[in-house]
Formats: structure tokens, sequence, C-alpha cells
């Protein structure tokens, strides 16, 4: 992020006043050698901001703006479903259902 409201450009050499860990310490001088130990470096990164109070100044997440609920995507799906010519067919000549039909009706009853 280019337009920061703090400076981070030194914030290894700030955290090592507030960590005794000897790997934390080895990450913060020589950088990650992995991509665990990246992650670890990001962590701390993360709390050396939280411990300075500016990570109330990043971005808010966005949250729900491109979500719905599942009410609402079955309502849109149904303007695309198409019912099967088959059934439409059984339909209008008032068959019986098919066996298959019968037993699944009876399982869910």
């Amino acid at each position: 992020m280019a337009n920061k409201l703090y400076d981070d450009s030194n914030w290894r050499e700030e955290y090592k006043a507030y960590t005794s860990n000897e790997k934390h310490l080895e990450l913060l001088e020589n950088g990650p050698h992995s991509l665990s130990s990246s992650w670890i470096l990001g962590a701390l990164y993360n709390k050396w901001k939280k411990m300075k109070g500016y990570d109330k100044l990043d971005p808010k997440d966005n949250e729900g703006q491109l979500q719905s609920s599942m009410k609402e995507w079955e309502e849109s799906v149904k303007k695309y479903e198409n019912p099967d010519e088959s059934d439409i067919i059984e339909q209008e000549k008032n068959l019986p259902p098919r066996p298959e039909e019968q037993i699944y009706d009876e399982l869910n009853y």
C-alpha cells in the first residue's frame, strides 16, 4: 500500500526490543528463508502494528457487499429452470406416476 499513514520502514529494528525469542530475532535480522517463516514474520509485523496502534489505520474489510442469501439465489435460479418435457407430456396425458417417482415419494414421507 503506497499511501500509508505511518512509517513502517524500520519496524524490524523496533520489534527486536519487544522479543527475546531467538527464532524471532533471527527472522527479524535475516528475513524469512521459507514460506512458513514468512508467515511467522508476517504475524510479527501484524503484532507490531497492533502494539503501535497502526492496525486501526488499515482499510476496513469488505463484509457482505457481494453476498446474497440462499433464498435470493434460489429465486434467481428459478428464472432459468425449464421443466423437463417428459414431465409436461405425462401431466397432459394424466398418466400414473413412474415407479421411481413412487419409490421417491414413499421414502420422503
